[in-house]
């Protein structure tokens, strides 16, 4: 059991080395990077006739808080 179970423990460090060491592709990095600038951007129209906007959660956060505080 001993052996069995330090064989596991082995073989689950070695997996998570694989995992987490492996290199990220140029092109994931060019869609995260694409997905942050939009999460970065102020606030836009998704749809102006609707009125939805769309903007980061901590500008819509400080919008409500100071409707609220009126």
């Amino acid at each position: 059991l001993f052996i069995t179970g330090g064989y596991n423990a082995a073989l689950n460090r070695e997996e998570q080395a694989k995992i987490y060491s492996a290199g990220v592709s140029e092109e994931t990095q060019a869609q995260v990077a694409a997905q942050r600038a939009l999460l970065d951007e102020k606030v836009r129209y998704l749809d102006a006739e609707k009125g939805v906007l769309c903007m980061p959660i901590e500008d819509a956060m400080d919008r409500v808080v100071a409707k609220n505080a009126r």
